[in-house]
């Protein structure tokens, strides 16, 4: 199970992973597990740490430090053409 639901707004190019073949590669490669265990846990960390801040502050503080946030720093996510409008992306009416 999925905790997000993930629509894309534009073409995309993905590439699916066989599950039979992950399976068979991690117990190939134990060292592997590390890292999937690692990622998953800093992209849940990380997610974490949004959520919070966005319950605990108010939408102004949030919409004002996420535009700061992008500003400083590169989005892993910048090659798509469309960028979220902020009351969509805060879960709010515009």
């Amino acid at each position: 199970p999925c905790q997000w639901n993930v629509v894309a707004d534009e073409h995309m190019q993905v590439d699916v992973i066989c599950i039979q073949k992950l399976t068979e590669a991690l117990q190939q490669h134990p060292e592997m597990m590390v890292f999937f265990a690692s990622a998953l846990a800093e992209d849940y960390q990380d997610s974490m740490d949004i959520y919070t801040n966005r319950l605990l502050h108010p939408i102004t503080y949030n919409i004002a430090y996420d535009l700061l946030v992008r500003n400083q720093t590169d989005t892993l996510l910048g090659g798509f053409d469309k960028v979220n409008q902020e009351a969509e992306r805060f879960g709010t009416s515009g």
